[in-house]
């Protein structure tokens, strides 16, 4: 196998893990829709509570550590749906790993200036483990 060959699949085997964990993540969110509602939206999922502000989750297959973040690109996606939307509120999940165990909320100077407190980033470590807790 030459390596475009090589190359080509593993970009295809990288988009299927994508998928994959776009689903994974889909099905968890929306196994529970009593007080809100759960849709898929291009590569986001719009959680809109009834009550309350939408969230905006938008699942990324990606190693973190946090002592070396590589997320420039995804909070410049995230300011882009933040001054773009009206979500004001969005989370990126990453697949939850031994250097990435508790979410970090990320502040961008733009949006600092423009809505102060009134948004809201947060890089999430998601777990993997397909279990649902049980009430005993």
């Amino acid at each position: 196998m030459c390596f475009n060959e090589c190359t080509n699949v593993m970009k295809c085997k990288e988009k299927n893990l994508q998928d994959s964990f776009y689903d994974f993540v889909f099905n968890k969110i929306s196994f529970d829709k009593r007080e809100r509602f759960v849709e898929k939206n291009g590569d986001s999922i719009d959680i809109t509570p009834y009550n309350s502000e939408g969230v905006k989750v938008v699942p990324v297959w990606k190693h973190l550590n946090v002592e070396d973040l590589d997320i420039q690109d995804d909070m410049e996606r995230a300011a882009e749906i933040i001054l773009e939307s009206e979500s004001k509120c969005v989370y990126f999940v990453y697949p939850k790993n031994d250097n990435f165990k508790k979410h970090i909320q990320i502040k961008i100077p733009e949006l600092e200036e423009m809505y102060a407190n009134d948004y809201m980033i947060k890089v999430v470590p998601y777990s993997l483990h397909d279990k649902i807790k049980q009430g005993s």
